[in-house]
């Protein structure tokens, strides 16, 4: 799961055309990301119909699970196989699908590059691992295909819903979780192991999946849907009338993302850090010298409240005062709560990230941990911030 994602992350250039939320940090990041700041968009999915070919159904759509990108995929691989042309219908049902869309629409998937990767790998054998990430990807759904097509089959008839509703009972509270509401899974090729979420919809990479599912099933899918349903309801916490420009507001944004990875965090990472996860690796680097970059992260950004967030560019939020999109600090200080025994509190009112920091200073000093507090002006500008710019919950 190393992340070749992203000097932006693909979903980024989604969020930046099609949702009122900013970047919501992918999965899989194991080094510090940058984003432009929030704009809004218009997220509503087009009316998509099935489309037929050698008598499957590519629609493959239920009212939570979205399969009809990936078995479009696997067609289109089937008539490369074979040295056949797809068909423009083909490819429409492939590039038509709703997250497909949007990333071709903010100019996040090149169409052209990524039918001659397909046609690279699946008409000519490709044997050799390509330097070329995206590439490389392909090649890895190709030898993996049976496997992939079987987990498409699976996720339409398991019970991925009630695991993602039981794992997320913990973490949102009532009025933010109802079974019947929670956001549609779409699966992918995404061009690397990774997932990630915005208001409404989550998207996996099917081959991810495949690899985290076989082992909790629901888990890395309920990591993503917490943000989905955080992220709009940090949107809808706002007050109206405030500019995407406002400084503040932008501030505001960048500590939702490092609130919101700090629960994450705490509904996957503990199972998937366990031996026998199949992503192991790939969580020892996510996590690596996390404690030590926390503290770091956590004193620059009391500063940086301390002089009232001199209006900081949200690029360099996350470049200089975080890593992973939130991940660091925001897990070590999630952590701390859960240990204080706080997090009960926490997810009451877990959309506000004023909350979260304030939570974080009393679990250090019930904690007694070395690690540092947020000073007394940092915490009352952040209450300012608050009274300013938030409704009541």
């Amino acid at each position: 799961m190393k992340s070749k994602c992203i000097s932006l992350h693909i979903f980024t250039f989604i969020l930046l055309v099609c949702i009122t939320i900013p970047y919501t940090p992918s999965y899989s990041q194991t080094q510090n990301k940058s984003t432009s700041q929030p704009v809004k968009y218009n997220t509503k999915e087009k009316n998509t119909k099935p489309i037929s070919t050698n008598g499957k159904n590519l629609a493959a759509v239920t009212d939570f699970v979205d399969v009809s990108a990936v078995k479009a995929y696997f067609v289109i691989a089937d008539r490369f196989k074979v040295h056949q042309k797809p068909s423009a219908k083909e490819w429409a049902s492939l590039f038509n699908s709703p997250v497909h869309a949007m990333m071709i629409t903010a100019g996040a998937l090149d169409t052209t590059k990524f039918k001659h990767a397909m046609q690279t790998v699946y008409e000519n054998g490709t044997t050799n691992t390509p330097t070329d990430p995206e590439l490389a990807h392909h090649l890895k759904y190709q030898k993996l295909e049976k496997q992939l097509l079987a987990h498409i089959s699976f996720l339409e008839s398991s019970s991925i819903q009630q695991n993602i509703f039981n794992y997320l009972q913990p973490f949102l509270p009532p009025r933010l979780l109802a079974k019947n509401k929670l956001p549609k899974q779409y699966y992918i090729f995404y061009g690397n192991e990774d997932a990630t979420a915005g208001p409404g919809m989550v998207i996996n990479d099917l081959l991810l999946s495949y690899k985290i599912d076989g082992y909790k099933l629901g888990i890395l899918s309920a990591h993503e849907t917490f943000h989905a349903v955080v992220s709009e309801a940090f949107a809808n916490l706002l007050k109206d009338g405030f500019s995407n420009q406002d400084p503040n507001a932008i501030l505001l944004y960048f500590l939702s993302n490092i609130s919101q990875e700090g629960v994450a965090d705490l509904i996957d990472k503990p199972a998937l850090t366990q031996s026998g996860s199949p992503v192991l690796q790939e969580m020892k680097a996510l996590t690596e010298n996390e404690t030590i970059l926390s503290k770091q992260y956590i004193t620059k950004l009391d500063s940086l409240l301390q002089a009232k967030g001199t209006n900081i560019d949200y690029n360099l939020l996350f470049q200089g005062f975080s890593k992973n999109g939130g991940h660091i600090p925001g897990r070590v200080m999630g952590q701390a709560i859960k240990q204080a025994g706080l997090l009960s509190v926490l997810i009451r009112s877990v959309e506000d990230p004023v909350s979260f920091f304030e939570l974080y200073n009393q679990a250090i000093q019930k904690n007694k941990s070395e690690l540092p507090l947020f000073s007394e002006i940092s915490i009352a500008y952040l209450k300012q911030l608050k009274e300013r710019y938030f409704k009541q919950i």
